[in-house]
């Protein structure tokens, strides 16, 4: 995961304990004298300053930003595939222009964050939850190729298994972790950088991989995968499973 932090754009978040008597500790809590205030762990993020959400930025500064935009093109197009990339390989079903923050002034460098990305990594790919940016017009723009490059350099089958096991271990510390969701969990993870890969591989922009036929991927070897071995030697495609769901 640390070999991404050069491509992405979330603030920092690291997972935290913390104590406080303006937290939720259930009914019984507030009987005990005196109350005992125990650690809670949860997902701490980096305060972000002079950010503003992209849907009041551009709603107040319309002309302005467009005009930044077109200005700066190149730098925003890169921010804004970056973020596309993200959403796309941890599937998330929530990004919206209220968690998605710009920052942008005629004296600095443009500049985007991605907040509350809590519902990504889903189980089973859903039905109906398209990403919010798949029709803007940006999305229809050339992949940026250095970033393309340094993608499909990056999607090997050993840093792809690495990452897995990363997000494996993550998870591990959910205190009603269940082995079974988090290895569905990898398996469309495993599917969504495949099919990202392919579509780099076709230099696709990203309005294009949302057309990608969703599908989960599993692995064939046993603990690593062979040193030289591509995609296909290392996983195996299987058909999403849209069976069995409440909500998506």
């Amino acid at each position: 995961m640390k070999d991404l932090k050069y491509l992405f754009v979330v603030p920092k978040t690291r997972v935290v304990k913390l104590a406080s008597p303006s937290f939720n500790y259930g009914r019984n809590w507030c009987h005990k004298t005196p109350p005992e205030i125990k650690d809670k762990e949860g997902s701490l993020q980096t305060l972000v300053c002079g950010f503003e959400a992209a849907e009041v930025a551009t709603k107040d500064y319309e002309k302005k930003f467009n005009a930044y935009c077109m200005k700066n093109e190149k730098e925003f197009l890169l921010l804004f595939q970056k973020m596309c990339v993200l959403d796309y390989v941890i599937r998330n079903t929530d990004r919206n222009m209220k968690n998605l923050f710009v920052k942008y002034f005629s004296y600095e460098p443009f500049q985007i964050v991605l907040t509350d990305n809590g519902l990504a990594f889903p189980v089973k790919h859903p039905k109906k939850k398209p990403y919010a940016w798949e029709k803007l017009s940006w999305a229809y723009k050339p992949l940026n190729q250095e970033l393309r490059q340094q993608l499909l350099t990056l999607f090997t089958p050993t840093f792809v298994h690495e990452l897995c096991e990363e997000v494996k271990q993550l998870f591990l510390q959910d205190c009603q972790h269940d082995t079974y969701l988090t290895d569905r969990q990898i398996y469309v993870l495993l599917g969504q950088i495949w099919n990202l890969k392919d579509a780099l591989e076709a230099n696709h922009p990203p309005a294009d991989w949302v057309k990608r036929k969703p599908f989960l991927a599993t692995p064939r070897f046993s603990r690593t995968p062979p040193a030289n071995g591509t995609f296909d030697d290392c996983f195996r495609r299987l058909p999403a499973d849209y069976s069995h769901r409440g909500c998506c």
